[in-house]
């Protein structure tokens, strides 16, 4: 019988490779184990990563509820899974960016849980928590935000790729802003 952390390895080298399926084999698995925190924690982990990629909103939903028991219950630092969770849901239902609709209160929370504890935040998940958080400000229209958190992981290839693409979307903004000044 494989153990828990090698299921979870080959459910997200699945996830890696875009086979949702296995990696959805894999997660009905871990569902039909004993449930320890430590287990409802790579479950809703995975709900997540699988409804993203998926689009499965209620995989994200739940991900995202039970995320809020764990933290309720144990005290787990789940702020950046939660702040994952929000953001995901909200790029289902609004995948227009720079554009803040009804759903821009799950950028908001999202923002909210990634500036949660960023001080204990472990090293290893901190750069991405500054991408994740550049892109969360990026989409509510705070490029100059995004920026700056991009800046801080300068050499990670997402960090570069999101940051010239910002820088794209401002000088745009820019030249627009002059042409209507000038007008």
């Amino acid at each position: 019988m494989e153990t828990t952390l090698n299921l979870s390895k080959k459910a997200y080298e699945y996830l890696n490779h875009g086979d949702t399926k296995s990696a959805e084999k894999i997660l009905k698995i871990l569902e039909k184990k004993e449930i320890t925190p430590e287990l409802k924690f790579t479950i809703s982990s995975l709900l997540i990563e699988i409804g993203t990629a998926t689009k499965k909103m209620d995989y994200i939903e739940e991900g995202i509820k039970n995320f809020k028991e764990l933290k309720k219950e144990t005290g787990f630092y789940v702020d950046y899974n939660l702040a994952n969770g929000y953001y995901s849901k909200y790029k289902i239902m609004d995948e227009k960016p720079n554009y803040l609709t009804k759903n821009e209160h799950l950028l908001m929370k999202a923002k909210q849980n990634y500036l949660t504890n960023i001080d204990k935040t472990p090293l290893e998940i901190l750069p991405l928590l500054y991408i994740n958080l550049g892109n969360t400000y990026d989409y509510i229209g705070r490029t100059i935000d995004a920026l700056e958190y991009y800046e801080k992981v300068p050499n990670h290839p997402y960090s570069l790729i999101n940051k010239g693409i910002g820088l794209y979307e401002y000088s745009k903004f820019i030249s627009n802003t002059s042409t209507i000044l000038k007008d």
